[in-house]
Parts: structure tokens; sequence; C-alpha cells
């Protein structure tokens, strides 16, 4: 609701997030005329703005042994140290996990709950991660890591390293699944 009186739209503009804020735009001329001229971007540019970094990522396997074996592989190729591999039993919800740590990403492993150990993994399903992708500094890089890749056991190399211009006109990339089927991928693209 957007108040009348120019102090309360301006408690509003601050009070509210972001995304919310973007959702009343569309209603800026309205707000311009009670803000007495001033912007709704003026406003939101004034807003905190965090730098988009991912900390960690947690993805639930069926086979959690089968799993850990194939990513204690994969991992040190993608430049994780195994020797800040950590893990554990969360009793409290009913899981193992093992947590990969690199100073700009943790990727974690984790067990399914009992009551989902029977369900099949697949990339479509609502909530489901569609893939994973790892950014390597060129592709050059990307052909390096490849056979590494390949020679995992339990791999599927879904494509080998090529340029996909559907996914932009210099995308380079390699695509493979895990043991769960999970699809990953390492590319690189000059931005």
């Amino acid at each position: 609701m957007i108040a009348e009186d120019k102090p309360a739209l301006f408690n509003l503009i601050n009070d509210v997030p972001y995304l919310e804020m973007l959702a009343i735009i569309d209603r800026s001329d309205e707000i311009v005329r009670r803000c007495g001229g001033k912007t709704i971007c003026e406003k939101l540019m004034r807003l905190p703005h965090m730098k988009p970094l991912i900390d960690h990522i947690q993805i639930t396997v069926k086979d959690f042994a089968k799993a850990v074996a194939f990513y204690d592989q994969l991992m040190p190729i993608l430049g994780f140290d195994l020797s800040k591999k950590v893990g554990g039993r969360v009793d409290a919800h009913d899981f193992d996990a093992v947590e990969y740590i690199h100073e700009n990403v943790i990727l974690g492993i984790n067990s399914p709950r009992t009551a989902f150990k029977d369900e099949d993994v697949h990339r479509r399903k609502p909530g489901s991660l569609h893939h994973l992708a790892f950014r390597a500094a060129s592709n050059q890089e990307v052909d390096e890591v490849y056979p590494l890749i390949a020679a995992i056991p339990e791999v599927q190399i879904v494509d080998p390293p090529q340029f996909y211009p559907q996914h932009g006109e210099a995308y380079y990339a390699l695509f493979f699944k895990d043991p769960d089927g999970i699809k990953l991928e390492v590319m690189f693209e000059k931005r």
C-alpha cells in the first residue's frame, strides 16, 4: 500500500525488501508524485546490495558411499584439497554428510533420509539440482581435466569438451554425470 504522506512512503521504501520494491516499480509514476519528485531508482540505489557469491551447495545422493568414493576422486581434479574434507552424521535430520572445502565454495554430499532412500534421483524433478557447473580458467583447462575426469570409475561422460553456441558464442564445456546421474559440467566462457 502506498502511503499518502512523504515520510511514510520513504519508510515504506526503506523497510521493504529489494525484490518487493521491484514489484511496485510499475506504479512508479504514482510513487514519484507522492515522493515529491524523488525517483524510485534513487532510493533503490541506496539499498544495500550483496555480492552474489555462493558459500556452499549440499547435494543429496541416493548411494552415499558410492558418491563419496566418486567425489573423492573428482574434487582434487577441480582444485579441492582432500585434507580439508570433513564429514559426520546429523542424527536430528537423519543424514550423513561429507563436505569438500575450498576457500571459494564448499560442496557437500548428503545421504538421503531413510524415508526417501529408495527414490530415484532425477534432475528434472521439482526441487532437484538440474546440473552444477565448475568454472575453468580457460578452454585449455577444460581439455586438460577431461581425461582425468573420464578416468574416474562410474563417471558417465555426456558430452566431451566442445563449444556450445546455444549457451553463448564462446561457451566451451564438458558435461558428465556422477554415479547417481547428477549432471556436472566443467566450463569456460570469457566474460
